[in-house]
């Protein structure tokens, strides 16, 4: 009796064992998901959205960085550097007046402290304050470098003062007195400016300005 009893139980294993078997094949037919080894691998990306692959050629060089442009949208240009000499300031023609030799109405001079005086008169360069009578600064002969003009009152006993105007031109840094020419009347001028070849005077007084022009290496009275 207890043989067939265990030939029983033997065989309810057996038939316990096959139907599980047989429900696993009912849930996935391939067998695959059982038994198997976890996947470690990386997901594949989905179609359309491969990454870019890494480009084993060299790198380009930069482009060379182009030259800023100003606020008006131009390209700035290199500022030029000044050469010696080519422009001048008051200063430095106060600085040379006394090595400059003077021609003025038949005379040869240099003046000391701004004066000179011989039996034709005292020529002066300054008024009561020490300020020059009158001077500009500015290309007249157009050659790059600033030139200069200065007033040249002669005062002499027993008549009315003269003026002359002193051309000095920059050559190389000094400056020469080439010319100096007579100017009409006898009120003098309190201002000068030198406007592209040509000089103009202001009157101390009254009367019209008096105009200078620049030609041939020469100064001239213009409309005179």
């Amino acid at each position: 009796m207890k043989s067939k009893l265990g030939l029983l139980a033997l065989a309810m294993l057996f038939m316990l064992s096959s139907g599980c078997d047989d429900m696993k094949k009912m849930i996935d037919p391939t067998g695959k998901g059982y038994a198997k080894p976890a996947d470690t691998a990386k997901p594949k990306p989905a179609p359309g959205n491969t990454p870019a692959q890494k480009s084993s050629s060299p790198t380009p060089a930069a482009s060379p960085v182009r030259a800023s442009k100003s606020s008006t949208g131009k390209y700035e240009t290199p500022i030029r550097q000044k050469e010696p000499g080519r422009f001048l300031t008051l200063a430095v023609l106060e600085s040379q007046i006394d090595e400059i030799t003077f021609q003025a109405r038949g005379r040869s001079f240099r003046f000391r402290k701004g004066l000179f005086h011989d039996k034709a008169g005292i020529t002066s360069l300054r008024d009561s304050s020490g300020q020059l009578w009158a001077s500009a600064i500015g290309d007249i002969n157009m050659d790059g470098n600033d030139d200069a003009v200065l007033l040249l009152r002669t005062d002499r006993a027993g008549a009315a003062p003269q003026w002359d105007l002193a051309y000095l031109p920059n050559r190389a840094g000094r400056l020469y007195n080439v010319q100096t020419l007579a100017l009409p009347g006898d009120q003098g001028y309190r201002e000068a400016a030198i406007q592209g070849a040509s000089v103009m005077l202001v009157p101390a007084i009254d009367g019209r300005n008096v105009h200078i022009g620049y030609s041939g290496g020469e100064i001239a009275l213009v409309g005179q």
